[in-house]
């Protein structure tokens, strides 16, 4: 009995103790998750970009005889009309380094890999600034996004892996979907290479009176 006496606090402690490790673990896989998540999102809207420029322009090439001069205007334009967040990268550099506080290996790894689109236009400006011609310019671009892309696609999922399996499941599909645009927007380009395709009609000659 008197034995029974001691064990219990003692016990009551160890319970105690037990109960708030498994709190502070919960709490700190919940965290992990969140600021995974919040880098995820933002690495996902990287990549959705650059493999939308893509893809308009692989199905621009497929309708149209493109010059490589004009596929560099093309490019710059495209880019304006469907340009990413401003924020987007302030947020993804805040969630790594809020991530690395927790895991320094996974923030390491994580570092700098939003900046894909900043390096591209900086070796076209750098192109460019160097009297190196559009058409090269632009065979410069779709060389380093078509290369560069797939990195990107292993380090975006990398990430979902952290966050959950099932996460790293639903971004493994919507990255095999991606390679396509909406039948909408393909029907809208057929639409434009009919027309461009459509033999013109030809006037007929002026006749003078009289």
């Amino acid at each position: 009995m008197e034995t029974l006496k001691i064990l219990l606090p003692l016990l009551g402690v160890l319970l105690g103790a037990l109960i708030s490790g498994f709190s502070n673990i919960l709490k700190y896989r919940t965290e992990r998750r969140k600021i995974v998540a919040m880098a995820l999102a933002d690495l996902l809207e990287v990549r959705h970009h650059l493999a939308g420029v893509n893809v308009v322009l692989k199905e621009l090439n497929q309708r149209f005889t493109v010059p490589a001069e004009i596929s560099i205007h093309l490019q710059a334009a495209i880019e304006q009309l469907a340009p990413i967040d401003a924020d987007v990268h302030k947020r993804y550099e805040a969630a790594v380094t809020l991530l690395a506080g927790i895991d320094p290996l996974l923030g390491f790894t994580l570092r700098s890999k939003n900046s894909l689109p900043k390096f591209i236009n900086s070796i076209r400006g750098l192109a460019e600034e160097n009297g190196i011609s559009l058409g090269t310019v632009s065979q410069i671009s779709d060389l380093l996004r078509t290369s560069l892309l797939p990195k990107l696609d292993a380090a975006v999922v990398e990430l979902a892996g952290q966050h959950s399996w099932l996460t790293k499941r639903k971004v493994v599909k919507h990255i095999a979907r991606s390679g396509e645009l909406p039948p909408e927007v393909i029907a809208l380009f057929d639409q434009f290479a009919a027309i461009s395709k459509a033999p013109k009609e030809e006037k007929p000659p002026a006749t003078s009176e009289g």
